[in-house]
C-alpha cells in the first residue's frame, strides 16, 4: 500500500500469493521503492483456509524545495511529498529586473532535495520624474 500525496490515505500497489505453512509466521518482506520508506512489517500466523493477509505501507518521503531568487527577494523553501505536486510561491522582486519565472522547475516532487533558481529580464525602460523649480528674476531687494 503506498501512501498517496495527500500524506493520509494508501492505494495498493500490487499483491502475491505466497504458501506457507500452516501455523508458521509469514515471511513477508517489504520492497524497495524509488521515493518511499516502508513502515515496519507484522508478521501474522499462516491460517489454514488461506485467509492470512500480511499488509505493508510505505509512506512517501519528503523532499527540501529550495528557491533561488539570484539575488531576488527571500522565498522559504518548501518540504514536499515524493510526487505532490509543486505550487509555485509569490513571484519575488528584484531591483531594476522583472521576473521571467524558474528554470527547470518540475510540476512533481522528485525523489531528491531539489534547487529552482529564479530567471530575470534586465529591464531597459524606466520611468522618471522631472520636477521644474520656478524662481523670481528681476528686481530683488535688499532686505
Amino acid at each position: 500500500m503506498l501512501q498517496n500525496t495527500d500524506g493520509k490515505t494508501y492505494t495498493e500497489d500490487a499483491s502475491e500469493t505466497i504458501d506457507g505453512t500452516t501455523g508458521t509466521t509469514t515471511v513477508a518482506a517489504a520492497r524497495a521503492y524509488k521515493g518511499f520508506t516502508s513502515q515496519e512489517v507484522s508478521q501474522a500466523k499462516v491460517n489454514a483456509d488461506g485467509s492470512t493477509v500480511v499488509e505493508i505501507k510505505y509512506d512517501r518521503n519528503s523532499y527540501r524545495l529550495t528557491w533561488n531568487t539570484d539575488g531576488g527577494s527571500y522565498v522559504e523553501p518548501s518540504d514536499i511529498l515524493y510526487g505532490a505536486s509543486i505550487t509555485l510561491p509569490k513571484e519575488p522582486t528584484k531591483l531594476g529586473y522583472t521576473f521571467k519565472g524558474w528554470n527547470n522547475c518540475p510540476a512533481t516532487m522528485p525523489a531528491e532535495d531539489t534547487t529552482v533558481t529564479a530567471k530575470w529580464e534586465i529591464n531597459t525602460r524606466a520611468a522618471y520624474r522631472i520636477i521644474l523649480l520656478a524662481g523670481i528674476i528681476g528686481n530683488s531687494r535688499n532686505i
